[in-house]
């Protein structure tokens, strides 16, 4: 007969089950409003909290590849310093707390508070990824990926203009759109609230 073994909530070093370490964090107050998921076992629990607009920490085990997280998702790989896993959380916390997050809908309409607007056809593939991830810098190569797929211009150039004529868009419903030099795009709200995570 075999035994789960006991849970140390004052260990400084996590335990190397992510099931394990959801249990030792279930109840903590660094886990309030935020939902415990383990990656990528939840996939579907991960893709319903992500169509609720909850928060959802990722428990990643040390053989998994890291999980490319929206706004409101954060994670961390298991075993990690208790330190770590409690500041990742309380960043998420703090993005959860923000007033509003963009959401695409049908139509092409970015909703962002109380605002929208529609984004052509062209430049829909660019806003999808830039809301999924909003909060975090997406790649260049992500983007013209995705430009390029939708039948978009597969040069530099081409890109800029789309990606500048769609942060001229989106400032109309308090979104900005920044360039982050060799790295990539970042969309964030005007008044702030932007997200500041840790490298894994």
């Amino acid at each position: 007969m075999t035994t789960e073994p006991l849970l140390d909530s004052t260990a400084s070093i996590s335990p190397t089950s992510p099931r394990l370490l959801r249990a030792m964090l279930l109840g903590h107050p660094a886990t309030h409003g935020v939902e415990v998921v383990v990656w990528p076992d939840e996939a579907e629990r991960r893709s319903e909290l992500a169509a609720a607009g909850s928060p959802a920490f990722l428990l990643v085990p040390p053989d998994e590849a890291a999980p490319i997280c929206a706004f409101l998702e954060e994670w961390t790989r298991v075993p990690a310093p208790m330190d770590d896993v409690y500041a990742r959380l309380d960043m998420l916390r703090g993005r959860a707390s923000c007033v509003s997050v963009p959401v695409l809908r049908p139509g092409g309409v970015v909703a962002y508070g109380s605002d929208n607007v529609v984004v052509p056809a062209g430049q829909l593939p660019l806003a999808q990824l830039l809301v999924e991830r909003f909060g975090t810098v997406v790649q260049r190569r992500d983007l013209a990926a995705a430009y390029e797929a939708s039948g978009g211009k597969a040069t530099d150039e081409a890109l800029k203009a789309a990606v500048f004529r769609l942060g001229q868009r989106l400032t109309d419903v308090g979104l900005v759109l920044r360039t982050i030099r060799g790295k990539g795009f970042l969309l964030e709200g005007q008044q702030g609230c932007r997200a500041s995570r840790p490298r894994p």
